[in-house]
């Protein structure tokens, strides 16, 4: 029963916002097992951006490319993911 279960919840769906520096926003919906690189790759493309010069974070934490609803444990319906771009930072002398 406990695995019928589990994959029953792999093919549910979940809302995510994605949510861009300038307040911005666009709502995705997305498998809870799709790995969410597939959702950063579509929020480029739409926006015309460079993925490399994005970071998104769920709850502060960057989301790695393999990384699922499921496995960052996304509960909110819709989730939240912010979008920074990346900062390219140096030491002061």
């Amino acid at each position: 029963m406990a695995d019928e279960k589990e994959n029953k919840e792999e093919f549910k769906h979940i809302n995510i916002k994605v949510v861009g520096q300038d307040k911005s926003s666009i709502m995705f919906k997305v498998l809870r097992s799709a790995p969410l690189k597939k959702l950063m790759t579509v929020y480029c493309d739409r926006l015309n951006f460079n993925i490399r010069e994005l970071r998104f974070l769920y709850d502060g934490s960057r989301i790695q490319d393999n990384d699922t609803p499921t496995s960052l444990e996304m509960e909110d319906d819709p989730a939240e993911i912010d979008v920074v771009k990346e900062a390219d930072g140096g030491a002061c002398a």
